[in-house]
């Protein structure tokens, strides 16, 4: 579990609202009834099927928020159903940086295509004990639990029994699937001791062996995106991807040499996911996060999943990328190994700077410090190839002199640059054409209103 977290918030309707809010309640569940002197309880029904939809965010966060908040399932007889359908009752975003939700059957009187739960602290490059201990506290408030039943044992990056068994009083589970004791059957004739008391013999009947399950292998591939060239000290993107044997080759801008390697996985009949695990190592690197665990369905590509990679040395070295199905029996015949020669080379070049096609005194009109002020409140800026996805449609971008280890330096040097370029041969401004890039990311949010104003005095 990480050291420190960060400060989750239980948002409340509008006093308005409350009335309805509990005739929802208690429609949905009779146990929500109102107590005197305490709010009603927001539970959903047991064996209740929960839409999920991402509103926005990075495809590779979306799968690692999925499999953590299965973890639930265990404990509790609901269903998760992650989507895109626009009724969804739980609705997710990464557009500001926050982490809140709604508590249980509150999230139905959200309007329609607006939020039921952030979880704007996450980026694609949170390591994977912060994203699961994040996804399990606030599918907790989803579940209906408040910070009083959380607790602080809300904060793990594995449910605790105290917590499970609450849920599990809430919701049920079906714990045959889970247990099973000896059965006991008393013998019909009594037998004589050797004390000579009567005695009752009993029968110990074993259960009944667990079938093993019927595995089917399926043939994958794994791929690994690099740049042509690294520097010494300067961290660069890695790209992995599981991926069908027949599928084009992973292609990513800026990632051009991609080595492959064919494996295996072995499914069993009534399993939609399997966990499978990538890690990435390398001596004299640095690498960020070190492995992630991912969900993989039957016949389909897994989006790619980034790692951060600084080598320290100058020189040829070799970057271990190791994946495997997180399954003790099957791990060793499932493991796939790919090397990945890099030649660090130092220093960095001088990069040439864009050429500007027009300049102003201050063309930013004093707007510099509230943009990048409001960019970086973005969770997509988090990172520099987020930073880099604002860029898109801008010719020239990748020319810019940037910072791609400090946020607020690299928006700085971005917004300076584009504000020096002037407009676009369509007549757009090119630092326009960036606002236009994160606006999707601030939708319904006051950055976006923000955002807006600030476009509209450089327009």
């Amino acid at each position: 579990m990480p050291e420190t977290m960060p400060t989750c918030t239980e948002m409340g309707l509008a006093p308005d609202l409350r009335k309805e809010a509990y005739r929802r309640a208690y429609g949905e569940n009779s146990n929500n009834r109102s107590m005197p002197g305490r709010r009603h309880k927001r539970y959903w029904r047991r064996r209740v099927r929960l839409r999920i939809r991402f509103l926005n965010g990075d495809p590779s966060l979306h799968w690692r928020v999925e499999e953590a908040a299965m973890a639930w399932r265990s404990c509790a007889n609901v269903s998760f159903v992650f989507g895109d359908d626009p009724d969804a009752e739980i609705r997710v975003t990464f557009g500001e940086p926050a982490l809140w939700s709604y508590v249980g059957t509150d999230a139905l009187l959200v309007p329609a295509g607006q939020p039921t739960m952030c979880l704007g602290v996450l980026t694609p490059l949170s390591d994977d004990s912060t994203v699961r201990a994040c996804t399990l506290h606030a599918f907790g408030h989803v579940l209906g639990l408040t910070h009083e039943q959380l607790g602080a044992t809300g904060w793990g990056d594995d449910l605790t029994d105290a917590v499970a068994a609450f849920a599990e009083e809430i919701y049920g589970r079906d714990r045959t699937a889970w247990h099973r004791e000896p059965e006991m059957t008393a013998a019909e004739e009594p037998t004589t001791g050797a004390g000579g008391g009567s005695q009752e013999s009993f029968t110990i009947t074993p259960p009944a062996p667990v079938p093993t399950p019927e595995l089917s292998e399926e043939r994958i591939r794994l791929d690994v995106a690099t740049p042509a060239q690294v520097y010494v000290d300067e961290p660069f993107d890695l790209a992995v991807a599981v991926r069908q044997p027949d599928a084009p080759v992973l292609a990513i801008d800026d990632l051009p040499e991609v080595l492959s390697e064919e494996g295996s996985v072995f499914r069993p009949a009534d399993e939609a996911v399997i966990k499978y695990r990538i890690e990435v190592t390398g001596p004299d690197c640095t690498v960020k996060p070190s492995h992630y665990e991912i969900l993989l369905r039957k016949g389909a590509n897994s989006p790619p999943r980034y790692f951060q990679v600084t080598p320290h040395e100058a020189g040829k070295q070799t970057i271990i990328v190791s994946a495997y199905q997180q399954d003790e029996a099957v791990a060793a015949q499932t493991r796939v190994r790919i090397e990945v020669l890099i030649s660090a080379q130092t220093p960095a070049p001088t990069r040439t700077p864009l050429v500007m096609t027009s300049l102003a005194a201050d063309p930013l009109k004093g707007l510099k410090g509230p943009l990048v002020d409001e960019l970086c409140k973005l969770a997509v800026t988090d990172s520099s190839l987020g930073r880099s996805s604002l860029l898109d449609g801008i010719p020239g971008a990748d020319s810019l002199n940037r910072d791609e280890n400090i946020r607020r330096l690299d928006l700085d040097l971005i917004v300076t640059q584009l504000a020096q370029l002037g407009r676009l041969s369509g007549g757009q401004m090119a630092i326009a054409k960036l606002i236009d890039n994160a606006l999707p990311y601030a939708s319904g949010y006051e950055i976006e209103e923000r955002l807006r104003a600030i476009q509209q005095q450089l327009e």
